[in-house]
């Protein structure tokens, strides 16, 4: 027998050296304090953006952390309100925020109107209405066939069919300019706000003739002020300061009632906060802008008019069902 050559095995490789990655730290609060006065920083804007915007899913649930949820939302803040600090140098912004938090409900297929109703229904009565039930409904008294509402006035009405809520309908008969006050004072009311808009990809308001038409539900509000015009709007007792976000201040539930929501006329912008069925995130729109795609919803999408027999459309039109045309929701206490 001849003697068997034994294998070694190979050796083992040594181990690579760690290479560090260029990623940046996490920015600071600090950091996140510059960026929302508009100073310069050495962390990317767009990453500090990025990475507040992703955790508001999980913030926006928290009613015990809805100052840090409001922290980030206000980052969405369009650049006009920065540029007008670099215009007016002796000029502070200040923003006076009115927000509450709501559990989201997700859409399925085209219930974006319904998806809002239970969102507002299950805040102002702590209920847990879900979707398919509405559905079923809305389904039961003609209203939709698969989810979708083009009619304000059925809205409102499912609304009221299913809880005994008071509501009203604001509608062509009254003005840009009053529906502006007429918003923010209900908002304040804490009350809250069903409106249908066009969507655009981001699903910020959009002009698309109603091809895009959409529902959110506006639950607060912004009011961005210059320091130097706003010493009359507010008393120091009806808000607190933000303990990490210079020139924020959280107003109170006490002082709503008495504020004079015609100042916001003055006002550099005013914003509201927004929940819709495509999103777990509270967004934030310019109150214009909102109300100018209001405004123009006059045409069915190309899919929607090429098969009218699969959904329930007002026969005059989509114009008559949403165009400038909001719903107001109140609790019947």
């Amino acid at each position: 027998m001849s003697d068997l050559e034994i294998l070694s095995p190979p050796p083992i490789p040594p181990t690579p050296p760690f290479i560090a990655t260029s990623m940046p730290p996490a920015p600071s609060l600090e950091s996140f304090a510059k960026f929302s006065n508009g100073e310069e920083l050495d962390y990317p804007k767009n990453l500090i953006r990025k990475n507040l915007i992703e955790i508001q899913s999980r913030s926006v649930l928290e009613n015990d952390n809805y100052m840090g949820t409001v922290r980030k939302v206000l980052l969405m803040i369009p650049q006009s309100t920065l540029q007008y600090k670099e215009t007016n140098e002796k000029s502070a912004v200040q923003y006076f925020s009115f927000y509450r938090p709501v559990i989201p409900v997700i859409q399925h297929g085209p219930s974006c109107g319904l998806a809002a109703l239970c969102m507002g229904l299950n805040f102002l009565y702590h209920s847990d209405f879900k979707l398919c039930d509405v559905l079923a409904a809305a389904r039961d008294r003609g209203f939709t066939k698969q989810g979708e509402m083009f009619s304000a006035v059925n809205l409102l009405a499912l609304a009221q069919h299913l809880v005994p809520c008071s509501g009203s309908l604001v509608g062509k008969d009254c003005d840009v300019r009053r529906k502006a006050d007429v918003i923010l004072t209900e908002l304040g009311q804490e009350n809250v706000i069903l409106l249908p808009y066009d969507k655009d990809s981001n699903h910020e308001p959009c002009l698309k003739s109603g091809q895009k038409a959409h529902w959110a539900l506006l639950t607060g509000f912004v009011i961005v002020k210059d320091s130097t015009k706003s010493h009359h709007l507010l008393k120091d007792k009806d808000f607190s300061d933000d303990e990490i976000m210079p020139g924020l201040y959280h107003l109170k539930s006490s002082a709503l009632k008495s504020l004079n929501f015609g100042e916001s006329k003055s006002s550099i912008e005013t914003f509201v906060y927004a929940f819709h069925g495509q999103s777990l995130r509270c967004r934030l729109w310019s109150l214009d802008d909102v109300l100018s795609s209001n405004a123009q919803l006059v045409s069915l999408s190309s899919e929607m008019a090429a098969q009218p027999e699969s959904f329930v459309l007002p026969s005059d039109g989509i114009a008559s069902g949403l165009s400038s045309q909001f719903v107001i929701l109140k609790k019947t206490i």
